[in-house]
């Protein structure tokens, strides 16, 4: 007896061992996800943005509140929940918050496409009588994800794109696992829910992602406890976003965060958003892996028909419902000054139902059809595709300078950069311009850039030519900026940073725009 509780369980078909086939499994989707966190540590930056949130956090440390500028409520962390965990990091790290930053998203980066896979797997054995275990697994979806230069670009930078990709892909992770389970209970239901809530507390405009995976959630409570379990898990998923809410309405006096206000965030700018959307699937020719996986979908579709497999094409139709939507919802408001950083997110979620499978769903044709198109094309997207570096100037502002008499850039500036290329530019070609010592050009002195507001914040003393003192009673050095990142970051807490953008200014933020 005691010979048989000690000897490894085997696999009956070949006597291998469970730990030894689990150990195979794994393999590959572990390579894919060290392949990602090489890439995107090679890559490593911080963009000028995510020194906005840094200098919050220093202001919430210092005893002043979730605040840009002190004695001023005004949010201008876009991500509640990326600033929340730079918090958290920043006060259990000896590192400095940048490098603490930049190894929090990398860790995200790698929680998401670790979790997206086995989403993946387990989405792959929905509804078959007998789930496999132990084999190969391909990670087919997740390779297609890292094609694009952007994909690795933002696997740092500073913002909450590695916390984007950790909630999509644990999510997911979650809602498959939950329609899979033949009865789950209350308990499993409501924190499923309450976990597809918090996308919203990523990004606002993740609420669109939050809806799709909504949709298999509510199926399962609807099964599985009638109406009442329904009301029950819609109250879950609202729980936590409803008190982040009474928060920016009692502390803020927003609805908002100040930079929906100050991006106009509430109007449609079609034009700029399909030259957003093609400069990301322009410069990646993303038409290939995206007929390739609509291709795959459909086929699997019609083949897989039956009673059995409802639950699978539930998850599955809600995912790419949810991957179109959200970029939908970014072409609308004009995407961003930031190459792919908006649309990254949609072509993660895009790829999840193949992000990994099982090496027997190669068999067939459709599939290993499909595996070789993305294959393919991800590794000719790595070699050779890149963006354009692009031009902060958009054409219209390009127009409206020639009609002033001043020289523009070319006539298909689009407004949308690659930053961390600009970075690198900015800093003297430094290969990772991470902290703001790594020269980023906020430290240029006032005189090089004339009035356009730029200042040098290690030359701050007075005399400098870079402070305004304005009234006596508030006795504050106040400096303008169109750049309240770095800027911000690099001055003192107490100097009041006037952001000529309005994304930390709520009056300039409210200023009706003729033109955008």
């Amino acid at each position: 007896m005691a010979a048989d509780v000690d000897a490894p369980a085997t696999s009956p078909a070949t006597g291998r061992p469970f730990a030894g086939r689990r150990l195979a499994a794994m393999a590959l989707p572990a390579l894919a996800v060290m392949m990602l966190l090489t890439l995107g540590w090679r890559h490593r930056f911080s963009t000028d943005d995510a020194f906005i949130n840094f200098r919050v956090v220093k202001q919430i440390e210092a005893g002043h509140g979730p605040v840009y500028n002190i004695g001023e409520r005004v949010e201008v962390a876009t991500s509640t929940l990326w600033l929340a965990c730079l918090l958290m990091a920043d006060l259990a790290s000896p590192l400095r918050i940048e490098w603490t930053a930049v190894l929090l998203q990398l860790g995200f980066t790698g929680v998401g496409l670790g979790t997206a896979m086995a989403g993946a797997v387990r989405l792959a054995d929905l509804g078959r009588p007998r789930p496999r275990t132990g084999g190969w697994i391909v990670p087919v979806g997740a390779v297609a994800y890292m094609g694009p230069v952007a994909a690795w670009d933002w696997a740092t930078g500073g913002l909450e794109n590695g916390l984007g990709l950790a909630w999509m892909g644990t999510t997911f992770l979650a809602v498959v696992t939950l329609v899979a389970h033949p009865g789950p209970g209350r308990r499993r239901i409501l924190a499923t829910a309450a976990l597809v809530g918090l996308g919203v507390l990523v990004r606002p405009d993740f609420g669109v992602l939050s809806a799709g995976l909504a949709v298999p959630v509510a199926v399962v409570a609807r099964r599985h406890g009638g109406r009442r379990r329904l009301a029950e898990a819609a109250a879950a998923a609202a729980l936590l976003p409803l008190a982040a809410q009474v928060f920016r309405m009692g502390y803020y006096g927003q609805l908002f965060p100040n930079t929906l206000y100050a991006k106009e965030g509430t109007l449609a700018w079609w034009d700029q958003g399909w030259r957003y959307l093609r400069n990301f699937a322009g410069s990646y020719a993303l038409a290939v892996p995206a007929v390739a996986t609509a291709a795959w979908l459909a086929a699997s579709g019609v083949a897989e028909r039956g009673r059995g497999r409802r639950d699978r094409w539930i998850v599955i139709g809600a995912v790419e419902a949810a991957a179109l939507g959200h970029a939908l919802a970014v072409v609308r408001v004009g995407g961003d000054y930031m190459h792919a950083r908006l649309l990254v997110p949609a072509w993660f979620t895009l790829l999840l139902p193949l992000a990994a499978l099982p090496a027997s769903d190669l068999r067939t044709k459709r599939t290993l059809a499909a595996t070789v198109v993305l294959a393919a094309w991800a590794g000719v997207a790595a070699l050779t595709l890149r963006p354009p570096a692009g031009s902060l100037m958009s054409s219209r502002a390009a127009a409206l300078l020639t009609t002033l008499g001043i020289p523009a850039p070319p006539a298909d500036a689009t407004g949308i950069v690659d930053v961390r290329l600009s970075s690198i530019a900015a800093s003297g070609d430094r290969t990772h311009p991470v902290t703001v010592d790594d020269g980023l050009p906020y430290h240029r002195s006032v005189d090089a850039w004339g009035d356009a507001g730029w200042f040098d914040p290690l030359g701050y003393p007075p005399g400098s030519g870079t402070e305004l003192v304005v009234a006596p009673d508030i006795g504050r050095t106040v400096v303008p900026t169109v750049a309240a990142g770095a800027p911000g970051y690099a001055a003192p807490l107490d100097v009041w940073i006037y952001d000529r953008h309005g994304l930390a200014d709520p009056l300039t933020a409210r200023l009706a725009l003729d033109r955008r």
